[in-house]
């Protein structure tokens, strides 16, 4: 699965605690989200975020680090920018639960 991160997990280091290899990964910008910071950051639609696509099968370990069972960020699909097309993931939080610094619509 490709999946875009934006938040602590473009660090490398952190990558390969949650999923074993670090997974691969190169330093975009995608345009028509942006990042939110708040206690957790999440993305919310307008403008362009910095981050690192992934490719990773390590689905299951992706959403227990992003804590979707307890419900504070849910993993959408969004159509990805640039040459390549196709979707990717993207981890979205619940900004009730994040305390955003911005509203998020």
């Amino acid at each position: 699965m490709d999946v875009l991160v934006y938040g602590t997990l473009t660090d490398r280091d952190r990558r390969a605690a949650v999923l074993g290899d670090g997974g691969s990964s190169s330093p975009p910008r995608r345009d028509g989200l942006h990042r939110v910071e708040g206690r957790y950051p999440t993305l919310a639609p307008g403008g362009a975020v910095g981050g690192r696509p992934l490719r990773t099968d390590r689905v299951g370990a992706l959403d227990r680090y992003e804590r979707v069972e307890d419900g504070l960020y849910v993993r959408v699909s969004v159509p990805r920018t640039g040459p390549r097309g196709g979707r990717e993931a993207v981890y979205v939080g619940d900004p009730g639960r994040l305390d955003p610094a911005e509203p998020v619509e």
